[in-house]
């Protein structure tokens, strides 16, 4: 997760050859082991969260949008009506309208890359994704997906929320397997 983090910064050919060292130094992973596991909600840049997370399987989607360039590329548009229509029609923006197309397009990609189980965390100061939850976890479960809501954290989660997030999902990964 930090190569992948670090690459949302950096210049693509500089990212790819610290990438290509960094494989060279580290030697193949077991990682198709534990359960297939996304990650939803506030922007997360913990090291030591990915690590407890990363202990319980192998993360194949992550959607929380720390990094991510929203919407898309709208320094493209030649027109402030079209960057207007860029902005208010990307459906993985929070506050889109109809508020149902953004949750529809983040089920859609965890189901695309065939999650078993999702991590939803939030900022202590997050406003806008956790109104989504029940929904997306209903949707979620009714597509065989298990969903874990690992409530508030602080922007680098602490030993006890750690510990706690651990448990939570060690239980829900159990339950998967």
């Amino acid at each position: 997760m930090m190569f992948r983090i670090a690459g949302r910064f950096l210049p693509m050919q500089r990212h790819a050859q610290l990438l290509e060292e960094a494989m060279d130094q580290t030697g193949p992973t077991d990682a198709g082991s534990g359960v297939r596991l996304g990650i939803v909600g506030s922007p997360l840049f913990s090291e030591r969260a990915y690590t407890t997370f990363g202990k319980y399987g192998p993360i194949v989607c992550d959607l929380q949008p720390f990094g991510q360039i929203w919407p898309g590329d709208w320094e493209e548009a030649e027109t402030v009506e079209t960057m207007l229509e860029l902005l208010a029609g990307d459906a993985f923006c929070h506050r889109i309208s109809p508020p149902n197309r953004y949750r529809e397009r983040v089920v859609e990609a965890l189901v695309a890359a065939r999650c078993e189980l999702v991590l939803c965390q939030l900022a202590q100061t997050d406003d806008t994704f956790g109104w989504d939850i029940p929904e997306l976890s209903r949707q979620l479960e009714d597509r065989g997906i298990g969903f874990v809501n690992l409530g508030f954290r602080d922007a680098q989660p602490d030993d006890a929320w750690l510990a706690r997030a651990g448990k939570l999902i060690a239980r829900a990964a159990e339950a998967r397997s």
